[in-house]
């Protein structure tokens, strides 16, 4: 009868990979997510029935940005992708919740993120914007890019 070797890592299970390399980069940055909103007092964005201000958006994106290493693109790329998925399933005042408004909100999504960067020590992360051709627009933090789509609840384009 073999015995089963139980590792330092308890149980014998297998080493846990990266979160940008298995399904679980969706979670994990649910998981950012819900811990950013919680703390802020939106625990509606959770539960689904969103309560949610522009700025608690941006500090929510500025939050994950800033508490994870910078150095850890693909990392951080899963997180951001899963936000951005997981926005497209809730509304607040009948819009996606990272849809883009206007490059003027983009301008001051920029300003905040690199801001908060700053404060984090991250001087050196690059922010620029570029247009989509669809109407939203693409955010760069050094190789890190924030999809924004457009909105496409409005009234126009039902």
């Amino acid at each position: 009868m073999k015995r089963k070797r139980i590792s330092a890592r308890g149980g014998g299970k297998p080493a846990p990979t990266a979160p940008h390399s298995t399904p679980d980069a969706f979670y994990t940055g649910a998981l950012v997510l819900r811990k950013s909103a919680e703390q802020y007092g939106a625990r509606e964005l959770w539960l689904g029935a969103i309560k949610l201000s522009l700025t608690l958006r941006e500090f929510v994106l500025l939050k994950v940005l800033a508490t994870l290493a910078v150095s850890d693109y693909l990392a951080m790329a899963g997180l951001l992708d899963a936000i951005s998925e997981a926005g497209r399933h809730y509304t607040w005042n009948g819009r996606d919740l990272w849809s883009a408004a206007s490059e003027a909100n983009a301008y001051r999504v920029v300003s905040n993120i690199r801001q908060g960067l700053k404060e984090q020590g991250f001087e050196d992360c690059l922010i620029e914007t570029s247009p989509r051709r669809d109407g939203g627009y693409k955010l760069h933090a050094s190789r890190i890019v924030l999809d924004f789509l457009p909105d496409v609840t409005s009234p126009e384009q039902r």
